[in-house]
């Protein structure tokens, strides 16, 4: 127990361990993780069972805040996170609570922004005091501020980003009081998929579209940020954990892939590691020939199959994405080899031999290229598991590299692909 003025309430009472991010983020990343656990940033290998908190509130204040965020979770995080909803009908709750976020990010890094910008203390004194008598339902007015709610998705263009970015953006939390030398300050707050933005000076940025809450409203997850100086600040945090953070493998979720692969398939960390995977692929993948770059793309935009349950697709899923990867770290050398053999598969195809085949290893796949010409989707199937058989009883029992084998009908204009996988 800590005795002590409350920041909010400014009261002498018993404080409470409040969280500066809120506990239900940590509950949903601990059940959509890999490990179950979460992980730190100065000690990033390290488990813990909850986010940090520091004793700021007493116990009514607490729960003030804590109302908040059973709005926010019930209303908003979930349904969109969750349930896939696209846009949210909000009310002044989901304002409360973006100030109840800001406030605390303010409260918690005011002495370590001033030390760097000293002009900004008169006017986080300004908005902190506004911002504690609104919470505290003593006044209507939060000043000039505008609190602005960003919804991210995964970044698939090209864009130049910091290696593992997208695993800042979907799967850590971050705060802090950004300004700069003269004429910026705000109150930064993010969790998986979303930030926050409370406006100190200037009050307003014209910029963002579809971000802004008011009083009531719809939300859509439809968020713009035309503003290069805020995609910057969001890189430039990207990075600086990151930094902190490594760029090596974590062991705990190698060892949580072969102690519950179920678990692994199920996770949002999979899906972002996926995704993040696939990214660095169209960096490496520029240089390749184009027929390799052709299997990449086939792989990478493989469709759902109907007959498998989720989590089978979700094995599918993976299956892709180390064979993607595996085909995008072939050697220049080999790969121009390679291509020259699938180029010949080719020559060989007329109306009256319909069918003909080439073999290729890399270190990590088995695989085989067929073209099938005028065959049937039934047909091109029931080839690829013959093939699959082949190669697996022609393999080595050791040898557990993923069997891939690709069949081609060039008549075939709308979907003229189709591909198989086997892992041990």
């Amino acid at each position: 127990m800590v005795e002590g003025k409350c920041a909010l309430c400014k009261k002498h009472s018993t404080l409470k361990k409040s969280h500066i991010v809120p506990k239900f983020v940590g509950k949903w990343l601990k059940k959509t993780s890999a490990t179950g656990f979460l992980r730190g940033v100065k000690e990033p290998y390290v488990r813990m069972q909850d986010l940090p908190r520091l004793p700021l509130l007493c116990g009514n204040c607490e729960q003030l805040f804590s109302k908040l965020e059973h709005y926010f979770a019930a209303k908003v995080f979930h349904p969109i996170l969750d349930d896939k909803k696209e846009e949210i009908q909000y009310d002044e709750n989901l304002h409360r609570f973006i100030i109840s976020l800001s406030w605390r990010t303010l409260v918690t890094a005011f002495s370590d922004q001033v030390k760097v910008h000293p002009w900004i203390e008169e006017h986080i004194n300004k908005a902190e005091e506004t911002w504690r008598r609104y919470l505290l339902n003593e006044s209507k007015d939060i000043g000039e501020t505008e609190n602005h709610l960003f919804y991210l998705g995964f970044i698939e263009n090209d864009v130049d980003l910091p290696r593992r970015f997208q695993w800042y953006l979907f799967r850590a939390v971050d705060s802090t009081l950004a300004s700069n030398e003269v004429d910026i300050v705000f109150s930064y707050t993010h969790f998986p998929h979303f930030f926050f933005i409370s406006t100190i000076l200037p009050s307003t940025f014209p910029e963002w579209k579809y971000t802004k809450i008011e009083n009531n409203g719809k939300f859509s997850i439809r968020s713009q940020i035309n503003d290069d100086s805020i995609w910057d600040f969001l890189v430039s945090r990207g990075k600086f954990l990151l930094t902190v953070l490594g760029s090596s493998a974590d062991p705990s979720i190698i060892k949580a892939i072969e102690k519950d692969p179920e678990k692994f398939l199920k996770s949002d960390s999979f899906l972002v590691m996926k995704e993040e995977s696939k990214r660095r692929r169209r960096k490496r993948i520029n240089e390749m020939p184009e027929s390799i770059r052709n299997l990449i793309g086939i792989v990478d935009h493989s469709a759902d199959n109907p007959e498998l349950d989720s989590l089978k697709q979700r094995w599918a899923y993976y299956l892709q994405h180390v064979v993607a990867d595996a085909l995008s770290n072939i050697p220049q050398s080999s790969a121009v080899i390679i291509d020259q053999l699938i180029q010949s598969v080719f020559v060989l195809i007329d109306e009256r031999n319909r069918f003909s085949k080439i073999d290729f290893e890399t270190k990590e796949l088995i695989a085989r290229f067929m073209v099938t010409l005028g065959y049937t989707k039934n047909e091109q199937r029931q080839m690829i598991e013959g093939a699959i058989d082949e190669l697996k009883n022609g393999k080595n029992p050791e040898d557990h590299r993923i069997i891939v084998v690709f069949s081609f009908n060039p008549l075939d204009p709308v979907m003229p692909y189709e591909t198989g996988y086997y892992a041990d």
